[in-house]
């Protein structure tokens, strides 16, 4: 069903330069950078700006980020081209939405879509096909309902790979209500005395019990 060929330096047909080929529609460049921009707005997200000095099991982020674009791209068009097999299209209203989305999305790219070769149509072409893959999605998952036995299994087979997008932090923090403490703390610890020291030292002084709090 699927067929995609990626082309690391683009190619040319006719007047139109193209990056990938699904099912033998071309995929233009700016097409597929508008995916690749979604892409990286989603990793900044959950990793922030560093995540591109992240290594994903020998993959750099922008591999991996390049990837997702292309599994987006991909899952989008294949649902795009069932639309009519199971009887799913856009109504006008649908189609005016899409623009006005496509043209505030444009708008918003600024100096990156002509940078990268972004054009409206580009864009509007992306906000259309998603919009149709959402109709087509609901149409297929209509009368689906996954068992807690189907989830469970699914998330211990997918678990470690949701992992790697994650960075675990533990935060302790010493409550005091006394400025003079407070300030007695700060010195120790400038003067060299280890935190997880004085943590326990100051454990509960002020009928509080510190804490260490785990964040992902």
């Amino acid at each position: 069903m699927l067929s995609a060929l990626i082309m690391v330096t683009g190619c040319s047909s006719k007047d139109t330069e193209y990056v990938l080929k699904i099912n033998d529609e071309q995929i233009s460049k700016g097409e597929f950078m508008v995916y690749l921009n979604e892409a990286r707005a989603n990793f900044e997200s959950v990793g922030g700006t560093d995540i591109w000095e992240t290594d994903f099991e020998g993959m750099t982020a922008e591999d991996v980020a390049k990837n997702s674009a292309v599994n987006a791209i991909e899952l989008v068009k294949i649902s795009a081209s069932k639309a009519a097999e199971f009887q799913v299209s856009l109504t006008d209203d649908e189609k005016e939405q899409a623009k006005t989305q496509a043209k505030t999305t444009f708008d918003s790219l600024g100096t990156y879509a002509e940078e990268m070769g972004i054009t409206l149509s580009d864009v509007e072409n992306v906000m259309n096909d998603q919009m149709l893959y959402s109709k087509v999605y609901e149409k297929v998952t209509a009368d689906f309902e996954a068992s807690e036995a189907d989830f469970n299994a699914y998330y211990e087979t997918q678990k470690a790979d949701f992992m790697d997008y994650y960075k675990e932090y533990t935060v302790k923090s010493i409550f005091v209500t006394d400025y003079s403490k407070a300030e007695e703390i700060v010195n120790k610890y400038n003067e060299g005395t280890d935190f997880d020291t004085l943590f326990d030292e100051y454990e509960e002084q002020e009928g509080v019990e510190n804490e260490a709090q785990t964040s992902y």
